[in-house]
């Protein structure tokens, strides 16, 4: 069992640091996420001008981060295991949210 929590920084730029702990096992993992990132995980690929986030509204970030913690995973790389967000499970995440 893991407990992923969501962080957002604005100083000295909109990010947002996700981590991830293990209480058994007291192992934590942690992934920034820049704006640019954001915009890249958000952004529809199949659309041909993209619209920026707004990070400034409170409302998109707080979407963001939901979107964000129901995205991450943990995987195992090169004998590591490492945090990732699953950018398929960004958009599933966004399409039901749009919807309700």
């Amino acid at each position: 069992r893991t407990v992923v929590s969501v962080y957002e920084r604005s100083q000295p730029y909109h990010h947002f640091i996700m981590s991830a702990y293990e209480p058994q096992t007291s192992r934590e993992w942690e992934l920034l996420a820049d704006s640019i990132d954001l915009w890249k995980l958000f952004s529809d690929p199949d659309e041909k001008r993209q619209q920026a986030l707004d990070l400034g509204n409170p409302l998109t970030r707080e979407r963001l981060a939901k979107a964000l913690v129901n995205s991450v995973l943990l995987s195992s790389r090169e004998d590591e295991i490492v945090l990732a967000v699953n950018s398929k499970q960004v958009r599933e995440h966004m399409q039901r949210s749009q919807k309700e």
